[in-house]
């Protein structure tokens, strides 16, 4: 099979594109303490902000039930209907993105702490009158992250 120069320019472009996007879009930053501390640490951040935990999946423990291994991971759901009911009156189908996450992860002995960044839903959903709410969301999981992993 033959590809034409122009197609495959056009694949590479995409592909470039789709990695800056992922680069700017999913935040990753590294944990001064264990996987478990780390957890913790995050728990108790997010209830000192009176913030709704709405859910906590362990997907190592899954996969450990289907006899698969993964490394410790966990992810936090939660968040502020306060905000976020803004955003899915704006745009309902945003609910696909919401509540907040954080990702939760040890590689390699290290801990992880990995965040999609909020003003990301600018590229998928109608929500340019929203930029306030996602500016503090994306400010207020960082103050967040950065409390739990200092």
């Amino acid at each position: 099979m033959k590809f034409s120069p122009l197609l495959l320019l056009t694949l590479y472009s995409l592909q470039s594109f789709t990695l800056e996007n992922l680069d700017r879009n999913v935040i990753k930053k590294d944990s001064h303490h264990s996987f478990e501390n780390t957890l913790e640490r995050l728990r108790s951040v997010i209830k000192s902000k009176n913030l709704s935990l709405v859910s906590e999946i362990d997907h190592a423990k899954a996969a450990q039930s289907v006899n698969l291994a993964l490394p410790k991971t966990t992810l936090l759901l939660f968040g502020n209907p306060k905000i976020g009911t803004h955003l899915m009156v704006t745009d309902k189908f945003s609910a696909l993105d919401l509540p907040l996450k954080i990702l939760v992860l040890e590689t390699k002995g290290k801990t992880q702490v990995v965040f999609r960044n909020p003003n990301s839903l600018l590229d998928d959903y109608d929500l340019a009158t929203q930029k306030n709410n996602l500016a503090k969301m994306k400010r207020g999981l960082e103050e967040i992250i950065d409390s739990a992993i200092q």
